[in-house]
């Protein structure tokens, strides 16, 4: 059962109870159907992030991209939920779920306003000593996504690959909403993508990500994680690339019309400010990776 995040800037709770349905801001039940299993177990990972805001003008800066984690109100703080067996048995199929936690969208313009958020990506390794079988987005059908979102499997390229060693799910991928004239979308509480209630203006609620896999040898681990640094993919959690487990434009407006910055985000804390430390430790004063960038579960692999 997840832990109930109490949220002081936002007026509302997003908690899975034990049937399996997500109560979001506004009233809306999403029924997504439990995982089966004698010894799936849930887990709740708050981690902070550090974002790269990219904007019109290309210089790369550093900024609140949303606010979240276990307060609701931590900037760039987020979390992931995982469900997942504690073992499973050598070449028998099963699934774990990864469900990113809500997020609120921060104001990116001084002189202007959060219009919206597009081409979202978050991206996921498979897990090494696996067969990958099947990814789905695991969301209620009634959802009200402006495009319906999509798993695909990528090289750490960013290209599709059917032997690659990432999963992407993009979401409002297809293009750019022409309907950018105001703020009044978020003031009124229209939807935009599906992802803005009128209780919560800029409050998002992301689709879960189901993935199956086939296990190898009895006597291993699985340790399913977001995308992160690898022999392979190596800059995955380097701050401000683009290999960063997540990214998205965030379209602003002001007089001037509309302005896009590109967000990209690593699980990542900010290096310590003590000039001591770094001095006797020069590596403490590279940003450290955090709970995110670590192994979300461990799954033994029995006979």
């Amino acid at each position: 059962m997840k832990s109930v995040h109490r949220w002081a800037g936002i007026a509302a709770t997003a908690t899975t109870l034990a049937a399996g349905t997500l109560l979001v801001p506004g009233g809306v039940a999403s029924a997504l159907p439990s995982l089966t299993g004698d010894n799936v177990k849930t887990t709740d990972i708050n981690f902070g992030t550090m974002c790269q805001l990219i904007g019109p003008n290309r210089k790369p800066n550093t900024g609140t991209a949303f606010t979240g984690g276990a307060s609701g109100t931590g900037a760039n703080e987020w979390g992931v939920q995982i469900t997942a067996p504690e073992s499973v048995e050598r070449g028998q199929e099963f699934t774990y779920r990864i469900q990113p936690d809500p997020i609120t969208t921060h104001k990116i313009l001084d002189n202007g306003s959060l219009v919206l958020w597009r081409d979202i990506r978050y991206d996921v390794d498979i897990p090494p000593g696996t067969e990958f079988v099947s990814a789905k987005v695991a969301s209620d059908p009634t959802t009200p996504f402006e495009n319906t979102p999509k798993i695909t499997r990528i090289d750490p390229n960013g290209k599709q690959n059917d032997n690659g060693s990432i999963l992407r799910m993009d979401i409002n991928e297809d293009g750019r909403l022409t309907d950018l004239e105001s703020d009044e979308s978020l003031s009124t509480g229209t939807h935009i993508n599906g992802w803005v209630s009128k209780k919560n203006p800029g409050f998002l609620t992301f689709p879960a990500m189901d993935i199956t896999l086939r296990p190898g040898d009895a006597g291993t681990v699985i340790e399913p994680t977001l995308r992160i640094s690898t022999d392979s993919d190596p800059d995955a959690n380097t701050f401000g690339s683009a290999d960063n487990f997540f990214r998205t434009i965030a379209v602003s407006h002001n007089n001037a019309g509309d302005s896009d910055t590109i967000v990209y985000c690593a699980p990542l804390d900010p290096p310590p400010s003590e000039v001591v430390a770094g001095l006797l430790h020069p590596e403490l004063l590279r940003p450290q990776v955090n709970a995110g960038g670590m192994p979300l579960a461990s799954i033994k692999v029995v006979d």
